[in-house]
């Protein structure tokens, strides 16, 4: 089999799965894997997820259909965890492999049918672009998406997307969605300290929320006790910084600061010092044990 015509690139933010399976249908193939391997690409192991996969095998991919391998690790979500410190990088790989469902938003399904790659993500539950929940099952009869379904319009039990679309996000789900979304470079917003902290709250958490509507809840929670502790700390910090501004002390207290202790220096006695210094001398020396003393 030749290669693949240059032109038929990837869609902005396609995921390698949506891809490899949108060229294998226009090649009349119904599995995506067989379609590469019949163009000579080594995919012995039908169990990788084009999603993460890593190593030789991009390459491979990359030259099939003529695309750059910068190009193709860019449609699996090792650049978005490259963001990730070390320590929560292997959980959420892990996670995005555990999770068997596919979530989609019902306004980018319609537009065009496609899977975008940051829906691989357990911590992505909002569209910013829609301001839409993503959903990953059915609310007709609760049928849920494989990740292995070959049509975005409809849910495995055969309902249309659109007939479960619910309410608009709130405005408390975009906003922690503008913060990780950012700090996983998908979208530019402003980067925050909050970001790192959000997402490996929700990685500890147990049981890990899977599902985008436990993740939903669980990442609302965490962004109110957030924002709850920073507005009980915000009327003592302005003060204390109020505080410092003036040069005051940060603990204020009734005690007169201590005077600074120098260097003792010799004074010589006055007149009347040593009368009285002579006078003691004499009364001690007119004791009797101090006179028993002397005599010995």
């Amino acid at each position: 089999m030749s290669q693949s015509e240059p032109s038929s690139g990837p869609y902005p933010r396609e995921s390698l799965s949506s891809y490899l399976r949108r060229m294998a249908r226009r090649q009349f193939f119904a599995d995506p894997i067989a379609y590469v391997r019949a163009g000579g690409v080594d995919w012995h192991d039908r169990s990788r997820d084009p999603d993460l996969l890593c190593g030789a095998l991009p390459q491979q991919v990359a030259a099939f259909f003529a695309l750059e391998p910068e190009r193709v690790a860019t449609l699996t979500i090792h650049p978005h965890l490259e963001h990730v410190p070390g320590e929560d990088r292997g959980s959420l790989r892990w996670w995005a492999t555990l999770c068997q469902r596919t979530r989609m938003c019902d306004r980018c399904v319609i537009e065009r049918p496609y899977g975008r790659i940051e829906w691989r993500l357990p911590v992505i539950t909002e569209c910013l672009i829609h301001r839409r929940p993503l959903l990953d099952e059915c609310r007709l009869c609760g049928a849920m998406r494989d990740r292995n379904s070959r049509r975005w319009e409809r849910f495995d039990c055969g309902h249309q997307v659109q007939r479960s679309a619910g309410a608009e996000s709130l405005p408390v789900d975009l906003r922690v969605q503008q913060v990780i979304q950012a700090w996983l470079g998908i979208r530019r917003t402003p980067w925050t300290h909050a970001n790192p902290w959000l997402i490996h709250a929700l990685l500890a958490q147990r049981p890990r929320p899977v599902d985008v509507q436990p993740a939903r809840q669980s990442l609302r929670q965490l962004w109110v006790e957030h924002r709850r502790a920073r507005l009980a700390w915000r009327g003592p910090g302005q003060a204390l910084r109020v505080l410092e501004q003036r040069g005051e002390r940060m603990y204020p207290t009734q005690r007169q600061p201590v005077a600074a202790v120098g260097p003792l220096e010799l004074v010589p006695p006055s007149l009347n010092d040593l009368r009285d210094i002579a006078a003691r001398y004499g009364v001690l020396i007119r004791e009797p044990s101090l006179q028993l003393l002397i005599a010995r």
